[in-house]
């Protein structure tokens, strides 16, 4: 048995622009939760002061990456549309 008509298998360039796109979409998380990361630890820092006796260095090393989780998720989860906008610029030049 010879199966000759292919159309039911999507061609190997859809294959590759989705993996593409997903590549961006990531991409564009990413940047989002190393933004929002950045400004909040930027935000935090004169509060955090590091010589303060109530303030041990691991404490604000903790914080610190739980600064990171919290914007990472919230970059999975639309956070501010920074990504999706991101998205929509990157992919018409692309």
């Amino acid at each position: 048995m010879k199966i000759e008509d292919f159309s039911f298998a999507p061609s190997l360039g859809e294959e590759i622009q989705k993996k593409e796109d997903d590549s961006l979409k990531q991409a564009c998380q990413e940047f989002e939760a190393f933004f929002l990361s950045f400004i909040f630890k930027k935000a935090t820092q004169p509060v955090l002061v590091e010589d303060s006796p109530f303030l041990s260095r691991e404490e604000v090393w903790f914080r610190e990456m739980w600064i990171d989780e919290i914007t990472k998720k919230g970059a999975e989860n639309q956070g501010l549309g920074l990504s999706q906008f991101l998205y929509q610029q990157l992919s018409k030049s692309g």
